[in-house]
């Protein structure tokens, strides 16, 4: 912002001129009072100018006021304050309100659902801690991924294989495996272990090769074919499907792990 300069108030006025009073003009007496017509002048000038340069320097302050008002809620809308930051908890709190709109959250058999950064979020319980899981679809979602078959009570209990063909390469598998390995360990408290359904690659080497039908053991099968699908066959846990629709099926299971689905 450039520099607004106010001149000073008091500036002296000119050098006024000196009247002689040499002898040899004995028609102007000495006691002749100095001329005032050059002094009134500059008064008359100071006068007309500070008028103009204040009234511009407070259109100038306002103009700027004005601008810093306007500018404050406009630049919170595109970037707002870090006090202001949403978290997921905030979202929680405002969805149980029912103020968010649908598409970002709603309640589903109990059970709140918030939709924060790409991924939807709900809260559950275990051992007395409240957990914050992220999954990449809603229940709402999921309803029309089919689920068949039943597990045996075994299922339920010990160590759990977690396997897949190593000769199909995609991140889907992988990032579905993650999903699931996490909510498993950190909130089912079931411990996953890592297999394959054939040792075809060094990945796959010093891993078990395990499947539906080779082990009483439970088995999650992550199977990238048409879905999605939920498949219960006894010890074995079937999720199948390709691209997003593996991830449909892995968090259909895990909603159904939570009993928030049936």
């Amino acid at each position: 912002m450039d520099e607004i300069k106010i001149e000073p108030l008091d500036k002296e006025p000119e050098e006024e001129p000196q009247i002689g009073t040499e002898k040899e003009n004995p028609e102007v007496p000495p006691e002749t009072t100095e001329p005032q017509i050059e002094k009134v002048t500059t008064e008359e000038e100071v006068k007309s100018t500070i008028p103009k340069k204040f009234i511009i320097m407070v259109a100038a302050i306002a103009i700027i006021f004005l601008a810093i008002i306007a500018f404050v809620p406009i630049k919170n809308y595109f970037f707002p304050p870090t006090g202001q930051v949403i978290t997921i908890t905030d979202l929680f709190q405002q969805n149980l309100q029912g103020e968010l709109p649908e598409e970002e959250g709603y309640i589903y058999n109990g059970y709140s659902f918030i939709l924060y950064q790409g991924l939807w979020y709900t809260e559950v319980q275990q051992d007395n801690k409240i957990f914050q899981i992220p999954l990449h679809f809603g229940p709402k979602d999921l309803e029309d991924v089919e689920v068949t078959g039943e597990l045996h009570p075994t299922f339920q209990y010990g160590d759990i294989y977690i396997t897949f063909d190593p000769l199909i390469t995609s991140d889907y598998i992988s990032t579905s495996i993650g999903e699931l390995t996490q909510n498993l360990a950190v909130i089912i408290q079931r411990k996953p272990v890592g297999a394959c359904t054939i040792n075809e690659t060094d990945a796959c080497r010093d891993r078990p090769i395990i499947n539906c039908t080779n082990t009483k053991k439970p088995v999650v099968y992550f199977n990238y074919d048409d879905g999605p699908a939920v498949e219960l066959k006894g010890n074995c846990l079937v999720l199948k499907g390709k691209e997003y629709d593996l991830l449909k099926a892995t968090d259909r299971a895990i909603l159904q792990w939570y009993k928030i689905m049936d």
